[in-house]
């Protein structure tokens, strides 16, 4: 660099003079290297074009066991849900009692006899119904028949080695139930088939 002084009113100023000067190379020496970065290519990427659908509540719902499915039917016919009743219950359906009178004891082919049914026992049997609506957490045990009660046993000769059976009770005011509910397999799950009654009343 070359330095030259100028004075301009007693100011000194300095210019610097800068010489480009260019690198020879040395005899012998090896060109310099030019490196350039170089792109990696990564692992290929899968198509997602297609969209993923989510799983259907039937997918991802659990199945449900038959006990469920006895609390659902009875929480239906005491609340006289007549879609849900329906879409729980086997047809052709029983219901049957060791009543000496049974007024409501049939066997229901036809869907739209169900509202007739429970008109029925809204009607002659309505300690039961009472007692239903009052108790919303009953306590269901899967059973055989033999376990069963024995005033029930003789109202389900004619369970069937694919069905089960569920058992509860309820102690009334008065008046103590014991309830059998027959599942048959459905498409859909376990479906009710025959609803057994017996009324045990306190005597005094």
């Amino acid at each position: 660099m070359n330095m030259r002084n100028l004075s301009i009113g007693g100011l000194v100023l300095v210019f610097g003079l800068v010489a480009c000067q260019r690198t020879e190379p040395q005899p012998g020496a090896s060109p310099p290297v030019v490196r350039s970065a170089v792109a990696i290519p990564g692992p290929p990427m899968e198509a997602t074009s297609a969209p993923v659908s989510a799983p259907s509540a039937e997918e991802s719902r659990p199945a449900a066991g038959p006990g469920k499915v006895a609390l659902e039917w009875l929480h239906a016919l005491s609340s006289t849900d007549l879609q849900k009743l329906g879409a729980l219950t086997s047809l052709p359906f029983s219901f049957r009692t060791t009543n000496k009178i049974k007024d409501c004891d049939r066997t229901v082919r036809d869907p739209a006899l169900l509202r007739e049914f429970t008109v029925c026992l809204d009607k002659h049997e309505d300690l039961l119904m009472k007692e239903l609506r009052r108790n919303d957490s009953l306590k269901l045990e899967i059973v055989v028949r033999k376990q069963a009660s024995s005033a029930l046993q003789p109202l389900l000769v004619d369970l069937k080695a694919d069905e089960m059976l569920v058992t509860t009770f309820i102690d009334g005011d008065g008046v103590t139930f014991r309830i059998a509910i027959v599942l048959g397999a459905g498409a859909e799950g376990p479906r009710v088939r025959v609803l057994a009654t017996n009324a045990e009343f306190e005597s005094g």
